[in-house]
């Protein structure tokens, strides 16, 4: 049986061997974490930095959670901009953050709720809110961003004044939290990543449970095409032996789950999705893509407010995407998908599908057998139009959608 850590960066110490709740260590990073252990993070605390996991085994896997009472703890990629001296009157009524920017901006936050229109060249700047980054796609490249990265935002007054704890969401890691094989996260909340929530390359027996993920997503995948990305959960190449259940996910920039993959990408197997509430997003609630896969359930959900939040918050729907002039935000986009997956099996069944902004609760553009391969049955539409399902160049009403 492995070791129990216990993590307290509000009253814990940097000499604790963290062995206690008596004896918390400031951070997980100093401890000896093997495979098997369980990591116990005090609930209160926010840790602005990336949860890299350890790797469990057959025999157990490595346990993050939380202790103690209050809100979970959470993991963020936040770049705190709420001290009035870090701002300085750069030209009339636009104000340029004078600290260090170690990631790329993907969204600028009064507390918990987005602000002001990412402007795409700096002239752009004309009303409140309005922001300019100096270095966008910067790290999707594979580079960093410059000492020189500078934010500017438009503004009647210094930021700090207009806007309450006025924050960035940062992109300088794919994740705000990794794992790879036999990691179990339960009870942690992960927020203001500017690229991804969770994101793993070839990742096997994981299990995601109870976890919040909030405003993620935004940094530019593009800057020529003005295309912006993020999901919430992202598995890349490999995902077999996965399990999200009893999670939150709101205010994401494209998926709240997904995987896929490219050149390597491996037919996922025993994938379950099952009762979690996903809301507020602006490519799906569940994105598929690539290949039909082996085992899979996604079931029990409940999935609201498609095509909101961080990706047309001051923007104009549709919002640019892969598929644009297409309208994008649906609760299930399935797509990049040519053929069947032979002996797979695809369960959509028990979930509540609620509010379409522009796109339709199934957008699906594969080829039709893979499509035929997908099994839907006993779910509820509660918002419905004649643009609930799109199927391969065609709308089909509720009445004419037949469960399977």
């Amino acid at each position: 049986m492995g070791a129990t850590y216990y993590i307290d960066n509000i009253t814990g110490s940097a000499h604790n061997n963290g062995l206690s709740p008596e004896t918390a260590a400031k951070s997980y990073k100093t401890l000896p974490i093997c495979a098997g252990d369980t990591v116990l993070f005090r609930r209160g605390c926010v840790f602005y930095e990336t949860l890299n996991t350890v790797s469990g085994s057959p025999d157990g896997d490595t346990i993050y959670s939380a202790y103690g009472e209050g809100a979970s703890p959470e993991f963020s990629h936040a770049l705190l901009l709420d001290n009035p001296q870090d701002w300085r009157e750069f030209a009339p009524n636009v104000w340029q953050f004078k600290g260090r920017i170690n990631g790329e901006v993907g969204c600028l936050f009064s507390d918990y709720d987005n602000i002001g229109r990412l402007c795409w060249e700096y002239s752009d700047l004309q009303n409140n809110g309005d922001w300019y980054f100096s270095e966008y796609a910067t790290v999707v490249k594979g580079l960093n961003v410059s000492e020189n990265a500078t934010l500017y935002i438009y503004c009647q007054g210094n930021p700090t004044n207009i806007y309450k704890k006025l924050k960035a969401s940062l992109y300088f890691g794919r994740g705000i939290v990794t794992a790879k094989h036999f990691v179990t996260l339960k009870g942690l909340n992960f927020s203001f990543g500017g690229c991804h929530g969770f994101a793993t390359i070839d990742a096997t027996n994981i299990k995601i449970m109870d976890c919040g993920f909030k405003n993620i997503g935004g940094a530019v995948w593009n800057k020529e095409r003005r295309v912006r990305f993020g999901n919430a959960i992202e598995f890349w190449e490999e995902a077999e032996n996965i399990l999200v259940e009893g999670c939150s996910v709101d205010n994401v920039y494209d998926s709240c789950i997904t995987h896929q993959g490219g050149k390597n990408y491996k037919t996922p197997k025993n994938i379950v999705i099952k009762n979690n509430r996903f809301s507020n997003f602006g490519m799906a609630a569940y994105e598929l893509r690539d290949k039909i896969t082996y085992d899979t359930y996604f079931t029990n959900n409940v999935c609201e407010n498609a095509g909101v939040g961080l990706c047309v918050d001051y923007d104009t729907p549709p919002r640019q995407s892969e598929i644009y002039p297409q309208p994008m935000g649906h609760h299930l986009f399935i797509w990049r998908i040519n053929k069947p997956t032979q002996d797979a099996y695809f369960e959509i069944s028990g979930n509540t599908f609620g509010f379409v902004a522009c796109g339709s609760a199934i957008y699906s553009i594969i080829n039709q057998e893979a499509f035929d391969q997908i099994i839907f049955k006993n779910n509820n539409f509660i918002f419905s139009n004649e643009q609930s399902i799109y199927i391969n160049d065609r709308y089909i009403s509720l009445n004419e959608f037949n469960e399977r």
